[in-house]
């Protein structure tokens, strides 16, 4: 067939000169001739034996070449006019290592064809010029078998114009990306039996799909763009607009056509491997999933069929990876409920992602997954459970595109005793909303799970706590009386939940800053030193048996005090000439001089009582509670709050 389309036998009976002749011109009034009786013709075969042709198609980018050898046509009882079946036999070989074998029976008038039709390795490479219209992709390998029943009637009332009964296979398929060595997909085998397909109306049953070692090298190059991507031919923009039509106007819409009916009794994987590798990323990660087969049985487009899927393989050659369940594709309201699970897969190879992402090389780590998904009238309902065991990371890698989030206390307020760290995500959508994107919502999700986490770590450190334990505000401080450094039986019990829950999460330590209020403890300590320069000047010794004075003598001693003390402003305060006795030890207390020395001595004092504390049962090592520098508490409470902080590890 040349460019134009024209095949070149076509040239060899064109008429010379290309002018039509004309017979003499017609008497009108020539009376009509009595019909001539139809010859009959009768052969009793007709054959080709050995006949070989060369088909050549130009009009391809790249020509293809088809040869044909071999090629034997009977045709038996041929009568003309055509009013009996022909009984046809054709058997032929392709290119060479293909045959084709057609055998059966032909009726012209009207058109009906009932024939056994059998195709034996027809290679599909020499018909790569054609696939080159759709693929961005060699075909290196592979051919196609086909054995079965056809049936075509151009009439047909009752019944369908084309039936077919038989099986098909495609056997030893390889396809690479073009200038790639590798191959993209390949497999042994893909063997379709038992079909029973049906054509206006249309209707497909399949007994049983077998794939055996298919395989697949998914590939995200330097560029960021996945190599399947790339495998089909994109079709070229238009600069047409599209034709926006009027509210309201226009010709109603056509009714949707009715779903075909399609039956699949089973589905046999069989030793699927499939690799994964990005090269976007440096170093490269590879992975994959080898030894992955199974089952899906019974499916259908009937609504209320159920199709029983049990799928197993390994993650990295090593991690069971299963999927069970129940799934109905291929009706217009797609059904799922399954479980995947995922046990043990080693962390270490996506340890580049989490030097990208995640800001620390990957030591070690496992992960395992319980994952259930349904999926009825569009609404997705997801429990996402994620397990990871011995998760530690490496040294920190400043990478720019590192989450902002303190990772190493996320870690330790996740991960438990056992080195094991538990994350539950449920996720809900509708699967019609076209912002509805499973992945990002997976994500968004996880992210704000952590920040959570992040924001509110004493809100977590509290569920760990038996019997429900503290709220998150409780464990964020220990209240002490103002100018005393004891724990109060509530702070006690307050600091066992928090040795309790600490105990829990050995990569966790807690900062304790001891603190002191201005106002508060200056004030109190100013009162306790007075009392003991009152007891002092009445003879009695600080902690002694009846440390306390009468109202007569302190009021005595603080008179005493107070004239040493020099007359207050009159022109800056409103105390009475003759004050009371309260006056009086207030002015004598607020002379008293505390320094900022004592103040923060203590500060010390309430951050080791609570550092003693913590470790006194011995669960805490002294390097996981750590005491900071001193400082002024925040104001505007009754007591003084020492403040707790949690931190990443020893």
């Amino acid at each position: 067939m040349a460019p134009n389309g024209v095949v070149n036998y076509q040239t060899l009976f064109t008429p010379v000169g290309g002018k039509e002749t004309t017979g003499p011109p017609s008497s009108a009034n020539a009376k009509p001739e009595k019909p001539a009786k139809p010859w009959t013709i009768t052969v009793d075969e007709v054959g080709l034996k050995n006949y070989h042709a060369a088909y050549e198609d130009r009009t391809l980018a790249k020509p293809a070449h088809v040869d044909v050898d071999a090629m034997n046509l009977t045709v038996k009882d041929v009568q003309i006019p055509f009013k009996k079946p022909l009984p046809v036999d054709l058997s032929l070989k392709l290119n060479e290592t293909g045959s084709i074998g057609v055998k059966g029976t032909v009726t012209v008038e009207p058109l009906k064809v009932d024939a056994n039709l059998k195709l034996e390795h027809i290679e599909i490479r020499p018909f790569q010029p054609y696939l080159d219209q759709f693929l961005n992709a060699d075909v290196r390998d592979g051919a196609i078998d086909l054995d079965g029943a056809v049936h075509f009637a151009k009439e047909h009332a009752n019944a369908p114009m084309v039936q077919f009964q038989g099986n098909l296979g495609v056997s030893q398929l390889a396809i690479a990306e073009k200038n790639v060595l590798t191959d993209a997909v390949a497999w042994k085998a893909l063997n379709i039996n038992r079909i029973v397909l049906d054509v206006e109306p249309t209707a497909v049953k399949i007994a049983e799909i077998v794939w055996q070692e298919p395989s697949a090298q998914i590939v995200i190059g330097s560029d960021g763009k996945l190599n399947f991507s790339r495998l089909a031919v994109s079709s070229p923009p238009t600069d047409q607009a599209p034709v926006q039509k009027e509210p309201g106007g226009g010709q109603p819409q056509a009714k949707p056509a009715e779903p075909v009916p399609v039956t699949i009794d089973q589905v046999k994987l069989v030793k699927l491997a499939a690799t994964f590798e990005d090269q976007s990323i440096d170093p490269k990660v590879k992975t994959g999933l080898t030894d992955f087969g199974g089952t899906i049985k019974g499916l259908s487009s009937k609504q209320l069929k159920k199709a029983d899927v049990n799928l197993a393989g390994k993650v990295g050659r090593t991690a069971p990876f299963k999927i069970v369940g129940k799934i109905n594709p291929l009706s217009e309201d797609a059904f799922t409920d399954v479980v995947i699970t995922l046990a043990g897969m080693d962390l270490r190879p996506g340890g580049p992602y989490s030097g990208k992402y995640v800001g620390y090389g990957l030591s070690k780590g496992k992960l395992s997954l319980d994952l259930k998904y349904k999926v009825s009238q569009k609404i997705l309902e997801a429990e996402n459970l994620v397990h990871v065991d011995q998760l530690t990371f490496g040294e920190k890698t400043n990478s720019p595109d590192a989450t902002s989030l303190p990772v190493p206390l996320v870690v330790g307020l996740l991960k438990d005793r056992k080195g094991q760290i538990e994350i539950d995500m449920p996720i809900r959508g509708n699967l019609n909303d076209p912002d509805f994107k499973y992945g990002k919502v997976v994500i968004s999700t996880l992210l704000n799970l952590l920040t959570k986490v992040v924001a509110s770590p004493f809100s977590l450190m509290g569920k760990l706590v038996p019997g429900g334990g503290e709220d998150e505000e409780g464990l964020q401080f220990i209240e002490f009386q103002p100018g005393s450094a004891s724990l109060t039986d509530e702070d006690m019990k307050k600091l066992e939940a928090l040795e309790t829950a600490l105990d829990e999460r050995v990569g966790l330590r807690l900062d304790v800053k001891g603190t002191f209020d201005t106002t508060l403890d200056r004030t109190a300590l100013q009162a306790m030193k007075l009392h003991e320069q009152l007891l002092e000047m009445s003879g009695k010794s600080r902690g002694a048996t009846g440390d306390t004075l009468s109202s007569r003598d302190e009021q005595r001693l603080i008179e005493k005090l107070y004239a040493k003390l020099p007359p207050p402003d009159s022109t800056t305060t409103s105390e009475p000439i003759q004050p009371t006795v309260e006056g009086m030890k207030e002015r004598v207390a607020a002379a008293v001089l505390i320094t900022d020395a004592e103040l923060e001595a203590l500060a010390r004092q309430r951050a080791e009582a609570i550092r003693n504390l913590l470790l006194e049962s011995g669960r805490l090592t002294e390097e996981r509670v750590v005491l900071l520098d001193s400082g002024a508490a925040e104001s505007g409470h009754e007591k003084v709050r020492t403040q707790l902080a949690l931190a990443a590890g020893p």
